[in-house]
């Protein structure tokens, strides 16, 4: 987003994407009884509202923070006079599984971000204490518990989300999320289906869309099948794990969705298809490509804004190797897409074609020299070795 410096520096931005945290939790994975020293709950709606200790900070791992400020845009240096793009590193919201329950954490985000961006900011929705509010929210399944906003008005989680439907509904029907945010409209109508069983407390509507409600539901028959079952018995906390269990045989969840007891927004062969091909409007088209086309040891430096692979030379004597490196530049994540690429790809017949074609810049190196290496601490310990990111682009369906 191209006005990231607003949100840490403009109290009403920030205050606003704060309130969208907290009151998200209506969004959660679930899960029994609490943690990290917060007070004790039954149930609740989020898995990570007792470990949000901190309204702004950078650390990710301790004193985690509802707006977390680490500024790492991975999208290289700045070009020209272009923008600053800036990626927004969110860690409050919960790895949930429900299609609809995923879908709304993502898309209305995104919508909440693009209204930040156009400074369509509404100083009335920031709340009191947001780390208070999201704690309260999250340990009361009943959606009953209220918290102050600065304008003096309470709202429940579901309230507030009602809220900020209302001003994101019409931001969008202005035209103001056109070539921002991908179907807008439709994030904005599974927005406003879910907020009215929210408030209506449909728990049973609300089961086939959200984690949270559907593992509660699970539980509560648990309960009456077992009246010796209790909040705190280790039956039901082995239930609350196998539902997330992301193994299709044992996870409670896949089996939910077997039997047609969950809603879906995308078709087994819709998802089957994006675990082997990547966006084609996004870098992740060419890097998944090249990656494709390349053999293993080709493949040199692997990073979220560029791609370096290497060509053995004929040796010289005594042994003396060179290698030429060529790096492929993916600064813009918008860029390097199918559109843009897919011509030199498809008209080349060899890798170092395609990286020229592209305008790859290649450089010597003999084997005593200093050249690009693998970096797995690059973009902070997530682009792994060159191997590991070979298979996970590539695949074993695809290899």
């Amino acid at each position: 987003m191209n006005h990231y410096g607003n949100i840490f520096s403009r109290l009403n931005y920030m205050g606003l994407l704060a309130t969208f945290n907290a009151s998200a939790v209506v969004f959660g994975a679930g899960k029994i009884g609490s943690e990290n020293d917060r007070p004790p709950a039954a149930y609740q709606l989020s898995q990570r509202a007792d470990f949000a200790e901190a309204l702004i900070g950078f650390h990710t791992m301790f004193n985690r923070p509802l707006i977390n400020s680490r500024d790492e845009s991975l999208c290289g240096e700045r070009r020209g006079d272009g923008p600053r793009l800036a990626r927004l590193h969110i860690i409050c919201m919960d790895n949930t599984i429900c299609h609809v329950g995923t879908l709304l954490v993502a898309g209305c985000s995104q919508l909440v971000l693009a209204m930040l961006e156009q400074g369509c900011v509404d100083a009335n929705l920031m709340f009191e204490d947001p780390l208070g509010a999201v704690l309260a929210w999250s340990h009361d399944p009943a959606l009953q518990t209220r918290a102050p906003a600065v304008s003096g008005l309470e709202y429940t989680a579901a309230e507030m989300q009602a809220a900020l439907l209302e001003r994101a509904k019409r931001f969008v029907e202005a035209g103001r999320a056109e070539g921002i945010v991908p179907r807008a409209a439709d994030i904005i109508a599974v927005w406003e289906s879910v907020v009215g069983q929210l408030l209506a407390r449909d728990y049973g509507a609300l089961a086939l869309r959200l984690d949270w409600a559907a593992k509660l539901g699970m539980i509560h028959r648990a309960m009456a099948r077992r009246p010796d079952l209790e909040w705190a018995s280790p039956e039901l906390k082995a239930l609350d794990h196998r539902y997330s269990s992301l193994d299709p045989a044992e996870g409670l969840y896949f089996q939910f969705d077997r039997q047609g007891l969950l809603e879906r927004v995308a078709s087994d062969a819709e998802i089957e298809r994006f675990v082997h091909e990547p966006p084609a409007d996004t870098r992740a088209w060419l890097r998944a490509n090249l990656l494709r086309r390349a053999d293993p040891d080709t493949v040199a430096d692997v990073d979220w804004d560029e791609v370096v692979f290497r060509f053995r030379r004929e040796s010289g004597g005594g042994g003396w190797r060179e290698y030429d490196y060529i790096k492929v530049d993916m600064s813009d994540p918008r860029g390097s897409t199918r559109l843009e690429c897919g011509a030199a790809v498809g008209r080349t017949k060899s890798l170092r074609e395609t990286l020229l074609a592209l305008g790859g810049e290649a450089e010597t190196y003999g084997a005593s020299a200093e050249a690009p290496q693998a970096n797995a601490d690059a973009a902070g310990g997530d682009s792994g070795t060159s191997k590991e990111v070979y298979d996970e682009n590539v695949g074993p369906e695809i290899r």
